[in-house]
This record gives structure tokens, sequence and C-alpha cells, in this order.
């Protein structure tokens, strides 16, 4: 009996196709990025033994692609484009093209140790695309606001007063669909009560964490905080040490978790006693809120896991 050698597939995600690699046989071929397309290509990888399939983030256009490799029960791979952009400084490959960043991405795959990337269901990207558009509609709000401030003219203050009218009844359309979403679905709707249940969550802040951040059951708390964009990285070269810096990360989310970890210190006694110990350490007021909504998604993340309600002495995670 013949033995397959392994295939590590490689994606490169455009708007109207897709262009696959699989390394290390060199193989290339296009298909529309459809669900069309995506049936090709599962046909042509078929007599394949595909170890691992990756592909760059590209603002949503990759949640299809990864959803269907997933589903057919593949190890999927999403990952941050600026890691193939130093891949291919790393081998020195100047020429870039669809075929050529496909079997780039393939061979960054094979060489380097990659973790399984989490692909949300259907009704948890539903969920994200409605929080990213009520997140538009409230920026959109806020500026419509600082303008009317500032404006004179009688028409034009009108004129922005129904445009705030208008998006707020638009903002409040979305949180009812998201609302129904975690209605229909009881162990969404299980896990929005058990966050609900954390002193300074309120309903909707519950709803746009499992929304924006739907690993927040599956990762542990330190991956959390990377994946937010609140792990302090430290910065040592020879005898040159400066403070941790955090970086990168979720924005949309990372600045709804500050709103939740202030409401935390103002209703959670647990959480107010920890950060008032962390001033009187010389903590400053950035770096106190950063160490709050770290330990937010460490109880976040417990309260899920063990399917138990917030109670006053906090369920974290015991050590290993």
């Amino acid at each position: 009996m013949t033995t397959l050698s392994p295939s590590f597939v490689g994606v490169d995600i455009a708007a109207a196709h897709l262009d696959i690699a699989l390394h290390p046989q060199g193989i290339h071929f296009r298909v529309p990025n459809d669900e069309a397309g995506l049936d090709a290509c599962m046909e042509r990888l078929r007599g394949h033994s595909i170890t691992a399939v990756a592909m760059e983030a590209t603002g949503g256009m990759e949640r299809l692609a990864a959803s269907r490799f997933q589903a057919a029960g593949h190890n999927v791979h999403v990952l941050n484009p600026r890691r193939i952009s130093n891949w291919r400084q790393v081998v020195a490959r100047q020429a870039k093209t669809d075929r050529i960043d496909a079997l780039l991405i393939a061979e960054f795959a094979a060489i380097v140790p990659l973790q399984q990337t989490y692909v949300s269901t259907a009704q948890q990207r539903t969920l994200r695309d409605l929080a990213a558009r009520r997140e538009q509609i409230v920026i959109n709000i806020t500026n419509s606001k600082k303008q009317l401030a500032r404006a004179i003219v009688s028409v034009i203050r009108q004129s922005i007063e129904r445009q705030i009218a208008f998006c707020t009844q638009e903002s409040a359309a979305i949180e009812r669909e998201m609302d129904a979403i975690f209605r229909q679905d009881a162990a969404l709707m299980r896990q929005r009560e058990l966050l609900e249940s954390i002193p300074g969550v309120g309903k909707l802040s519950a709803m746009l964490i499992l929304a924006e951040l739907p690993e927040v059951a599956f990762l542990p708390p330190k991956k959390l905080a990377s994946l937010v964009g609140v792990a302090p990285h430290p910065l040592h070269s020879g005898t040159k040490t400066t403070k941790a810096r955090i970086t990168g990360g979720r924005a949309r989310i990372r600045s709804k978790c500050y709103m939740m970890a202030h409401g935390s210190i103002v209703h959670n006694p647990w959480m107010r006693t920890y950060a008032h110990r962390l001033l009187a350490r010389g903590k400053s007021r950035r770096e106190v809120n950063i160490a709050c909504i770290n330990k937010l998604l460490h109880v976040a993340h417990a309260v899920l896991t063990r399917d138990t309600p917030w109670m006053p002495q906090p369920p974290l995670q015991k050590k290993s």
C-alpha cells in the first residue's frame, strides 16, 4: 500500500479567487473565492495527505475558506500577515505574486510550528459582523455629536440631530438582533448569562465579548490577553532595560475591555481591592487598567470553562 507524503497547503486569498499551493510538491492551482470554488478545491486536494492548511488574515475574506477547510477536518491556521512578511525577508524572496505568496505560506506552515486557529461558527461570525457594524454606527454618533457642538446654522443642527436620531435607532436595532441570536442558541445564551454574573459586565458587554472574542472559553487566559492586546511584552537587550509594552491585538474588543475593567473596579469590591493594591505599589492608572483587564479575562475564562457563575471568591484556574 502506497503511503502518501504529508502536504502543507498555503492559501493566498483575494476577493475574487484563491491561490492554493502544496508544499513540498510545489503544486499550484487557482479557484474562485466562493462555495463552488471551494468545492472544486476540496476535490483537487482529496488525493493528498494534508497535514495543515495556512492562510493570512485578510479582513474577513478568509472566513469562508477557513470554515470550509475546518469543516473538511483539516488543521487550519489563520496567520498574522506580518509573520509571512517577516518570513519573506528571512528566505530573501523578492518576487511577489499570488502564486508565490501561496507557496511561501505553505512553506512557512511546513517549517514553523503552528497552533491551530479557532474558527468561529456561523452564528459567531454573524455576531462579530453585527458588532463591527454597531461600532461603525457608534463612531458616527460620536463624531456627529462633536459636529453638533460646533454647528451654528439651525438647518445644519437639525440635519445633524436627525442623523444622530437615525443612528441611535440603528444601533438599538442591531443590539436587538444580537440579542435574538443569543436567545435562539441555548449554549450562547448560557455563556452570556455566565459573563453577566461578573460585576461590571452587563448584557451588552457580555454580547460584545462573545461576538468579538469567541475564543474566550477555549484559549488559556495568557493567549486571550495577547489576542486582546493587553499582554505586556518585555524589552531587554544587553544592559538596556525598558518597561514592558502592550502591542497589537483586536482594537475593538480592547476598547470595550477598558470600559468593562473600569466598571468592574467601580462595582466589584474584589476588583477594586486588587486595583488599589496595585496603585499602592506605585503602578500608574494605565498599568492598573491593563492589569484589571487581564484579571477580567482570567475570570471570564474561568466562569465559562467551569460553567459556574461569578462568586465573591473568583473561580480562577488552578495551577497545574
